[in-house]
């Protein structure tokens, strides 16, 4: 028979390494209780990401790392790491990222999340489809004073105008507007470009030429590509804007 003592150490023994061991495999098991959620708001440009522990352990050194991937181009567009220290249990961590301004109707959200707990270390990765282009907004061309249809070869015509969304009226600013040759033959070709400003204006230069080697007018149109955030828009809204352009001779 085994003294008192010793049976008390033994039961306190087994005690500590049940203990450790169920430590160990709970920590194993509610390693995959913690996930990363994502929604967007792309007209206040913001991306929302949740980390959320729904185990009774308490995770250290949370790093985010996350990349934003143009599916339409294929390259990065946004690239960051988040140190989030500790996550508690039962407890859960936001992340704001602000998009950026892109020509993408679609993006993929890469994010890798890093974290230990005891002598285990955990990533979790994933690979999450932002369909951008279905909610953009309707835009619109409002073009101040068209210029003359009348024109000398060579004179230098204005286009001013601004841009704003179709409903609000909002001002739509650092968006390329081009200005557009149409020719039934060659096709349309792009004769001068500009952003608008912080207000949503813009002003385009267009030295006067004919487009056409058979007629003596120029058949223009302004055109807004459109971006990550906005449909696309012309003015004028069908056809095109007709300038004649006389020859300018000289006695």
């Amino acid at each position: 028979m085994f003294p008192l003592r010793n049976k008390l150490v033994a039961l306190t023994i087994l005690t500590i390494v049940l203990a450790l061991a169920l430590r160990f495999y709970g920590e194993i098991w509610f390693l995959k209780n913690v996930e990363v959620y994502v929604s967007s708001n792309v007209r206040s440009r913001l991306l929302e990401l949740d980390v959320v522990n729904d185990s009774p352990f308490t995770y250290r050194n949370v790093i985010l790392r996350v990349n934003l991937v143009s599916k339409d181009g294929g390259g990065v567009v946004f690239s960051s790491n988040y140190t989030l220290g500790c996550l508690g249990f039962y407890s859960r961590k936001r992340v704001f990222l602000v998009l950026p301004e892109i020509n993408s109707s679609t993006l993929i959200l890469n994010y890798a999340l890093t974290f230990s707990i005891g002598m285990f270390s955990k990533v979790l990765s994933e690979n999450v489809t932002l369909n951008i282009g279905l909610s953009k907004a309707e835009t619109k061309l409002i073009i101040y004073s068209p210029p003359s249809k009348n024109v000398k070869w060579a004179e230098i015509v204005y286009f001013r105008g601004k841009l704003v969304t179709k409903n609000s009226g909002k001002s739509i600013s650092n968006a390329e507007i081009l200005l557009i040759c149409h020719d039934e033959v060659l096709g349309d070709t792009v004769a001068a470009r500009s952003k608008t400003d912080s207000n949503g204006f813009f002003e385009i230069k267009w030295l006067a030429h004919r487009t056409s080697l058979t007629k003596s007018y120029a058949e223009l149109y302004l055109k807004f590509p459109g971006n990550i955030y906005y449909k696309g828009s012309r003015w004028p809204n069908r056809g095109y804007y007709r300038i004649i352009v006389f020859e300018h001779r000289t006695a």
